[in-house]
């Protein structure tokens, strides 16, 4: 009462005798107002907070973009028939792998004429053809060949390949292997002890090939190739002394042979095309069957396209009212029996090819602009736990679809071949979109804007109990932590406030993950509940 009294008397000041009553509308403003105030701040339950005090730590941080998803075939058909009539007979199971052209239902019988035949000839001939044209089209995806390291000289993306040419080399670094030449006999699977003067140490080996051959002097010899696993620190070049244990003894080379590499493949192109992606750099270790590569060629497409057509029309003068496998794929549906009476334009049976598998994603607008082709995603299944599987981007789309007010983009990525997911199966995928090691990272939470500029509130060494408002800049950021590029050193504290009720934010604080390579969480030194 004593400061609305106050402020009555103010305003008298101000306004002069005369305007007693606006003076007393705006109290009685006044008073409402604070009522109100008073009231909502009634309804308002305690809140608790914790003020949380911890460190700035040096580490790894990854952003990534997170979706769900389903599995499914690169490439499915689903066969209709062109005509009504009787089913005569279905030449496949579900589950049967088929190659394009393979002859799949029946609808109708053959007249059996020389003109039949040679009809039945011209539609064998476009279909092989057309086999190949596919084949060659999968060859535009390179694989590697073996395991191991990828060696120099890779082309530029963009550069136009011819078939045969060689991309590069894939050496396995893992085993080394020694050739020798020996006067007595020696047998595949006898042990070998490899003494390495450089190191002045002996490990074993073993023969796994050896032949015997006639001297130029007329002699008797046996060529020999020896392996052993790679300690980690030898390469090719490297003198050994050897000798092949025996029953009546040790077995000796007429002279000390040089190490070698394991297996050196190089890996040739099975089809001419602009190379689009390149997955590689030299130096980096792959996995056999892992994509490498990926060509593109028009002139490749336009050729199936035209052959498909061309087989088509001779599939229809040989046998109209047969159906035949448009791609190589596997037989997923049959919605037909034999003697069953159809309509045209009936569903028939649905195959794709499943060697070939992808996941299409709805991502925010928010997070499409993060995302280009050719970036890597571990994708994993609640039906195959502790399996992650690798993808590529291959396709953004250009246009996107609103529901609910929400703008999303789709986004196909290409599964790496693999034969454990099954089409049809919801995946968890993380697509990895930047990262950065051996930096300096805190709690985003821990972070405020003002303005343009960003603040911490860091500990006052002299005055700990009077933490300070600290600019920094920051960097790379996720849904836990962010990047400090200025402003911090490593080990500095820092405070800020969680707020919750009954305690909740503190403990989740405590259960949070740290970033990736830390071994734990961020440290937390201390709560002061306000």
């Amino acid at each position: 009462m004593q400061a609305v009294k106050r402020l009555k008397e103010q305003m008298k000041k101000l306004l002069g005798g005369k305007q007693k009553y606006l003076v007393g509308s705006i109290v009685i403003i006044a008073l409402l107002v604070a009522g109100f105030i008073f009231l909502d701040q009634g309804e308002k339950p305690p809140v608790n907070t914790q003020n949380l005090t911890v460190e700035a730590i040096r580490g790894s941080i990854i952003s990534s973009v997170k979706q769900t998803g389903t599995v499914s075939a690169a490439d499915r058909k689903v066969l209709t028939s062109e005509i009504s009539g009787v089913i005569k007979s279905i030449n496949v199971s579900e589950g049967d792998f088929v190659q394009a052209g393979d002859l799949l239902v029946v609808l109708g019988g053959s007249t059996g004429s020389t003109q039949d035949r040679r009809a039945q000839i011209d539609l064998e001939i476009a279909q092989n053809q057309l086999h190949q044209l596919l084949e060659e089209q999968r060859n535009l995806n390179v694989y590697a060949p073996v395991s191991g390291v990828v060696g120099d000289g890779l082309p530029a993306v963009g550069t136009k390949l011819s078939k045969g040419y060689r991309l590069t080399t894939i050496t396995d670094q893992s085993i080394l292997k020694i050739q020798a030449s020996f006067n007595n006999r020696v047998e595949v699977g006898d042990k070998a002890e490899l003494f390495f003067m450089e190191y002045l140490k002996t490990y074993e080996g073993r023969v796994v090939s050896a032949s015997q051959i006639r001297a130029s002097s007329g002699a008797t010899m046996y060529n020999a190739v020896i392996t052993m696993k790679n300690p980690g620190r030898m390469g090719p070049g490297q003198e050994v002394r050897v000798a092949v244990n025996r029953e009546g003894g040790l077995v000796q080379p007429v002279t000390n042979p040089l190490t070698e590499w394991g297996e050196q493949r190089t890996v040739e192109l099975e089809a001419a095309g602009t190379l689009e992606r390149l997955l590689v750099s030299s130096g980096d270790w792959v996995e056999k069957g892992q994509l490498i590569a990926v060509l593109s060629n028009d002139e490749l497409a336009l050729q199936i396209k035209n052959q498909e057509l061309k087989v088509e029309q001779a599939r229809l003068e040989a046998e109209g009212h047969n159906l035949y496998a448009p791609i190589d794929g596997t037989i997923l549906t049959i919605n037909v029996a034999e003697g069953e009476e159809i309509l045209s334009k009936s569903s028939i049976l649905t195959m794709a090819d499943i060697s070939s598998m992808k996941i299409t994603l709805a991502i925010d607008e928010l997070d499409i602009y993060k995302l280009k082709p050719g970036q890597q995603a571990n994708v994993v299944s609640e039906a195959l736990p502790g399996q992650v599987f690798k993808a590529f981007i291959n396709k953004i789309s250009l246009e996107g679809t609103q529901n609910n007010g929400i703008t999303t983009f789709d986004v196909e990525l290409e599964l790496e071949k693999q034969d454990t997911l099954k089409v049809g199966m919801s995946v968890e995928v993380e697509i990895l979109v930047a990262e950065k090691k051996d930096v300096i990272i805190i709690p985003i939470a821990a972070v405020q804007d003002r303005g343009n500029n960003k603040y911490v509130l860091a500990v006052n060494e002299k005055n700990p109990e009077k933490p300070v408002m600290k600019e920094v800049v920051t960097g790379l950021a996720n849904e836990n932590f962010v990047e400090v590029v200025s402003g911090l050193n490593e080990g500095d504290l820092i405070q800020y406030t969680v707020a919750g009720n009954n305690q909740g934010a503190f403990q989740r604080m405590q259960r949070m993950p740290g970033p990736p390579g830390m071994g734990g969480g961020i440290r937390v030194y201390q709560s002061r509940p306000r």
